[in-house]
Order: C-alpha cells, then sequence, then structure tokens
C-alpha cells in the first residue's frame, strides 16, 4: 500500500483498518488522555478485528494515564504497519517520525484544524477529540454498540481534550457520543476522578512550583512560566510531573493566555498554551507546532527556558496584546 497523503472517507478508512494485520497505533509525542485514550481504543478495536496491534508510544505512557492502558499490548521491533491518533504532522509524531517514514503503510486519524498530512487521513476538525471521531467511526455513526473496554478509553480521551466537558469545543454530537459510551455500563466518575483528581506529591510540589515561578505581564493578562531543568529537578520533580500545571495557571482571574516553557532533557524548550479565545494554534504553527485554537504546544528555537518567555512575551504582545501599556 502506497503512502500516498489523501483525504480518506469514513467507509474507505474502516476498510482500510479491517486489512491490518499487525499495527501498531501511535500517539503523538509527550502524549495525552486524548493522544493515549484513542489509541488504547484503536488497539483493543483492531484486535477485535483479528489483527495483532499493539501500542507504540515513542514518549511513553505519563504515569497519571497508566490506568487507561492496563492489559494492552505494547509493540516490540519496527512496525510495517502503523496508525497514527491525535498526530497532526510529522513533527508532533516526535521520535516516531523515522518509524512512520520507514512504514510500508501508515494510516492517520485526527482533529486538528491545523494539521500538515503525511499519509492517508481521516480529519474530523469539528470533533472536540480524537476519541470523538473513534467513537463515531468504530460505532458505525452510532449503529454499532461498543464494548465496555473500547468505551473506556474513548470516554476518557473525550473528557481528557474537553477539560471534563467545560471547553467551547464541546458540541452536542460530542454530548451525544458521551451519552452513548455511558451506556455500555463505564464507570465514568472514577474514570474523572483518575483523569482530574489524583495527583502524586510530585505533582503536588510541580504546582507549588508553578504559583511561586509564574510571570503575569499585560496587566494579568498572560501568565508565563519558564521551567529551567534545574527548577524541575530542586523540587524533586521530573519533567512529566509539570503536565498539568498548564490548567492551574488559566484558572487566575484575569489570565487570558496562560504559557508553561519548560526545558526538557535532550535540549529542546517546550511550550504549551492555554487561551480564552486568541489563537494559540497560529502562534505555535510560526514555530513548527500546533494545535486548536485555544490550546497548542511548539519547541521554541531558543536554549533556555528563560530565552523562551522572552520570546514569547514579544510574540503574545504582537498577536494578542497590542493595546496592552507596557
Amino acid at each position: 500500500m502506497s503512502k500516498e497523503i489523501r483525504a480518506l472517507s469514513h467507509e474507505e478508512l474502516l476498510a482500510a483498518l479491517r486489512n491490518l494485520k499487525k499495527p501498531a497505533v501511535m500517539p503523538h509525542r509527550n502524549p495525552d488522555g486524548d493522544a493515549i485514550g484513542s489509541a488504547v481504543a484503536t488497539v483493543r478495536y483492531l484486535r477485535d478485528l483479528g489483527a495483532d496491534a499493539a501500542l507504540l508510544s515513542p514518549d511513553g505512557i505519563p504515569a497519571r494515564l497508566a490506568f487507561l492502558a492496563e492489559g494492552v499490548p505494547l509493540f516490540e521491533g519496527v512496525p510495517t504497519e502503523i496508525v497514527t491518533v491525535d498526530v497532526a504532522s510529522m513533527a508532533q509524531a516526535g521520535a516516531g517520525a523515522d518509524l512512520i517514514a520507514e512504514a510500508d503503510t501508515v494510516y492517520a486519524i485526527d482533529h486538528h484544524a491545523l494539521c500538515t498530512p503525511f499519509c492517508p487521513h481521516y480529519v474530523c476538525p469539528e470533533a472536540a477529540a480524537v476519541g470523538e471521531v473513534l467513537y463515531d467511526l468504530f460505532s458505525e455513526h452510532g449503529e454499532k454498540k461498543l464494548s465496555p473496554e473500547i468505551a473506556e478509553p474513548l470516554y476518557a480521551a473525550i473528557a481528557s481534550d474537553t477539560g471534563s466537558f467545560r471547553f467551547r469545543n464541546v458540541r452536542s454530537a460530542t454530548l451525544y457520543a458521551t451519552a452513548a459510551l455511558l451506556e455500555t455500563g463505564i464507570d465514568a466518575a472514577e474514570i474523572s476522578r483518575r483523569l482530574f483528581d489524583l495527583r502524586t506529591d510530585r505533582e503536588l510540589n510541580a504546582m507549588a512550583c508553578a504559583i511561586m515561578g509564574t510571570q503575569l505581564e499585560f496587566d494579568g493578562r498572560l501568565a508565563v512560566l519558564p521551567l529551567s531543568l534545574a527548577d524541575i529537578y530542586a523540587v524533586g520533580c521530573q519533567e512529566s510531573d509539570f503536565d498539568a500545571v498548564i490548567d492551574m495557571l488559566r484558572t487566575r482571574i484575569g489570565v487570558e493566555v496562560a504559557a508553561v516553557i519548560r526545558e526538557r532533557s535532550d535540549g529542546t524548550v517546550r511550550l504549551s498554551i492555554r487561551t480564552t479565545g486568541a489563537d494559540a494554534a497560529a502562534l505555535c504553527a510560526s514555530f513548527g507546532g500546533g494545535g486548536h485554537k485555544v490550546a497548542a504546544g511548539c519547541t521554541l528555537p531558543v536554549k533556555t527556558a528563560s530565552e523562551g518567555a522572552e520570546l514569547l512575551i514579544r510574540e503574545a504582545e504582537r498577536r494578542f496584546f497590542r493595546d496592552a501599556e507596557m
């Protein structure tokens, strides 16, 4: 099968998935709840079809999301068939990009409006999460009831990318899909508790560090947290312990743009950004990243978090805060 870059119809994608033999299902780099939940659901769906499918996450599985992948086989070796979920571009594949380039067959399932397709793809930008896209695919437009084993990670995926159904990306179809998933008997309260309420001691340390280290700019409309590796290690944390702090920054009254700029052990500097309406995806796309209008990320062309903060403040002023007094 060629990796011709073209859009697939609902029917074409389902037919393609049914022909896979030993696919690796791959989420994006630094995977979140939608990426892991969607990947797990896809592995289980493909295995139900008879394929020897397994999960392949080059950046691993965050500890707080490990419960979603319990019992799911992990891919070993070099895959010749790959299905990517929630991967908007080759850059978002991270360490998996080389595997995608070498594989014989690759399909992508995504929901990002700003994306750079790299293979035959099925993209629904109106969907709140890839989990919502997969519900429609796997249930065949709601005609087929899904198993609880597939419904659970799909529910987690949708809940994660909608901020527990609080974000503006929630639409009537999102709630319809969620209602159908609940009808399978899954424990939505427990899923949400594990996604949003549980914190390790290190994650609590990360939140305390974030409270102390956040910079407020433009009369408090921009909240920026620059994190060097020294900052992270000084409070006994690892990089992943700071994954959720951006959601805390955005809750401060008056904040319109929240950003975490984090040095990584591979030498890169990563920006995560959330807004109340400003176009985060366009800002991140200018640095080779992407995402959604109000939630996006990218790798910044700097060497330190403090340099990244300076760059972001300049970009934010130019794009979002021209009316602000410095």
